[in-house]
C-alpha cells in the first residue's frame, strides 16, 4: 500500500509540475489626479486577479503611486474605483503590491518585463513564464493613433513596436496564449497589424480612430460624501472588472465576455483582434476561477485516505 501510495505521489506531483499557470502584467499608463482613473482601474483589477485564485507573485504592476498620498485626496493612503454616498466603499489600494512606480513605468521597463530580463530591468521583478503558461496583459492609459501613453513625458509604446515584440514572445514561446485587455484612447490602432495565428487575443476598449469615456465622474464621483473632483473609472474598464467580480469565471467564454462588454460599453466600440480562437475559451483560463485545481483537490483527498 506505502508502495502505490508514493507511486501515486510521484504522478500527481508530476503532474502539478507541468500545469499551466496563469501569469498577469497590469499598466498603468498616466499619472496625476486628473487621470485618477487609470490608476484605480489597474488597483481593481489586481484585486480581482488575486480574488480569482491568481497568485500576487505571478502579477506584476506598473503604476506611478501618485495617488494613495496625493494633496487632493481625501481618503489619504485610499484609492476607490466605485463611488458610495454614506460611507467609503471599497479601498482597491489595500494590498496592491506594485513593482515598478514613479518613473520606472516606461516604456523599457515594460518590454524587460515581458521578455523576463531581469538585468535590463535592474534587476527587479520579471515575468518567469513557460510555454504551457497562460498570460494576461491589461493597460490603462491615455493614447492616440497606434501609440500608447506613459507617465513620463515623451515616452510612449508605439504600436508596431508593441506588435513586433508580440510576435516575438510568440516566436520564442515564452508563454503558451495571452490575452490582452487594452484601455485607451484609439485603442483598436495598437492592435491593426496583430497577426490572427498568434495565440494572442486582444479586447480594446475603442476602435481605432474614438475616444474611450470616464465613469464615475461628476456627480457620480463621491466617496463617503466626499466627492473627490476627478472620475473614479474608465467606462471599459469598470464594466471589464466588476463583470469578471460577478460571474463564474470558469463557464463565462471570451466571446460571451465581450457580448456584455458591447452592450455595456455604449460611448465607444469595444473591438476583437489576433486569435479569435481563444474566444471559445473560458475567462477563468487566463483570470483565475476561484476555486482550487481539480487535481490538487484529489491529491488532497486522496492524501487524507492514508
Amino acid at each position: 500500500m506505502k508502495n502505490a501510495y508514493l507511486a501515486l505521489t510521484i504522478f500527481c506531483l508530476t503532474i502539478l509540475s507541468t500545469q499551466a499557470a496563469q501569469y498577469a502584467v497590469l499598466v498603468a499608463g498616466s499619472k496625476g489626479w486628473d487621470n485618477y482613473r487609470h490608476q484605480a482601474n489597474v488597483y481593481h483589477a489586481y484585486n480581482v486577479l488575486i480574488s480569482k485564485g491568481i497568485p500576487a507573485d505571478n502579477i506584476i504592476t506598473m503604476a506611478y503611486d501618485d495617488l494613495a498620498n496625493h494633496t487632493s485626496n481625501p481618503f489619504p493612503g485610499q484609492v476607490f474605483n466605485k463611488p458610495t454616498y454614506l460611507k467609503p466603499g471599497k479601498d482597491v489600494y489595500a494590498g496592491v503590491k506594485i513593482d515598478y512606480r514613479g518613473d520606472a513605468v516606461n516604456t523599457t521597463n515594460f518590454l524587460c518585463i515581458l521578455f523576463g530580463d531581469s538585468e535590463t530591468c535592474g534587476g527587479n521583478r520579471v515575468l518567469k513564464t513557460t510555454q504551457n503558461d497562460s498570460l494576461l496583459l491589461y493597460f490603462s492609459g491615455s493614447g492616440s493613433p497606434g501609440i500608447f501613453n506613459f507617465p513620463t513625458d515623451d515616452d510612449y509604446l508605439h504600436e508596431t513596436d508593441f506588435v513586433g515584440a508580440l510576435a516575438l514572445a510568440q516566436w520564442e514561446t515564452i508563454f503558451n496564449e495571452m490575452v490582452i485587455y487594452f484601455d485607451s484612447d484609439q485603442a483598436g490602432s495598437m492592435f491593426a497589424d496583430l497577426p490572427n495565428n498568434t495565440k494572442i487575443y486582444a479586447v480594446t476598449s475603442s476602435n481605432p480612430t474614438e475616444s474611450s469615456f470616464s465613469k464615475y465622474c461628476a456627480p457620480d464621483n463621491f466617496v463617503g460624501a466626499k466627492s473627490l473632483g476627478t472620475c473614479l473609472g474608465s467606462l471599459f474598464s469598470v464594466n471589464l472588472w466588476e463583470n469578471l467580480e460577478s460571474v463564474d469565471s470558469s463557464k463565462q467564454t471570451f466571446q460571451e465576455q465581450f457580448g456584455i462588454l458591447t452592450n455595456q460599453v455604449t460611448k465607444s466600440h469595444p473591438q476583437q483582434y489576433g486569435d479569435l480562437n481563444i474566444t471559445t475559451e473560458v475567462v477563468g483560463n487566463f483570470t483565475g476561477n476561484g476555486t482550487s485545481s481539480s487535481i490538487r483537490g484529489f491529491y488532497k483527498d486522496f492524501a487524507l485516505v492514508f
